[in-house]
């Protein structure tokens, strides 16, 4: 999305551009975001569909920063592009969010129900991001308070909260990348990390895990009690 606003800050006029290559337009929330810029569905062409393009004229965008440092710039162009879509959604979210990866492939808390067992009982949610609407998605953390979850995509959306929300990110010992604090740290968000409970016998999880990439997350309980009771989430 950045890129997209890059070519439009030096002057690109879209309406003379026939197609529109993205890598997969394929999921709802794609569709959406695409729309929503205004490019047409009919301009749109998938890469992984077609892998081999001719063009007489490419216009390449740069990307907007290092993989995972977006700039303050991009968080307010996303904002301000998106976040209207939350206005006038009178649905009653929960202000309290478990953002699941219960249904991804990999990086899945593996305890999962023993911590919304927890969680349940201070008021937090579970809710599948891919099962909202992208502007559903918007409205839901747009009215946040708490957010917990795996580190994962679902954590993007942490882009449309308010100042002052308090995050807490699971990750796995072999797998912790900065992209959400970096979000938390531009928007002026509480981020903290508990990191879950690595497997003792290292050859069993290079067998179910040939990337940390992939890696399952155990929740230690001890450690996320200690988390709620030093924020004061009760």
């Amino acid at each position: 999305m950045p890129r997209w606003e890059l070519m439009r800050r030096v002057g690109v006029d879209f309406n003379q551009i026939d197609g529109f290559v993205v890598n997969s337009a394929l999921l709802p929330f794609q569709r959406e975001t695409l729309r929503r810029l205004g490019i047409a569905e009919s301009k749109i062409i998938e890469s992984d569909r077609y892998p081999h393009i001719q063009a007489r004229q490419l216009l390449v965008p740069s990307f907007a920063s290092p993989t995972g440092w977006l700039q303050p710039w991009g968080v307010d162009f996303l904002r301000g592009t998106f976040l209207p879509l939350a206005t006038g959604d009178n649905h009653d979210y929960p202000n309290r969010i478990y953002v699941s990866r219960a249904q991804a492939r990999h990086r899945r808390v593996l305890n999962e129900e023993q911590v919304m067992a927890r969680l349940s009982r201070l008021g937090f949610v579970r809710v599948l991001p891919e099962k909202l609407s992208f502007s559903q998605q918007v409205a839901l953390f747009s009215r946040a308070e708490i957010v917990i979850g795996p580190h994962g995509s679902g954590l993007t959306n942490l882009i449309f909260c308010q100042r002052g929300v308090r995050v807490i990110e699971l990750i796995s010992p072999h797998y912790d990348r900065h992209y959400y604090w970096v979000i938390s740290q531009a928007l002026g968000l509480e981020h903290y990390s508990l990191t879950g409970d690595g497997f003792s016998c290292y050859p069993l999880r290079s067998l179910m895990y040939q990337n940390p990439l992939t890696e399952d997350i155990w929740v230690n309980m001890t450690g996320l009690e200690k988390i709620l009771e030093k924020l004061e989430i009760r």
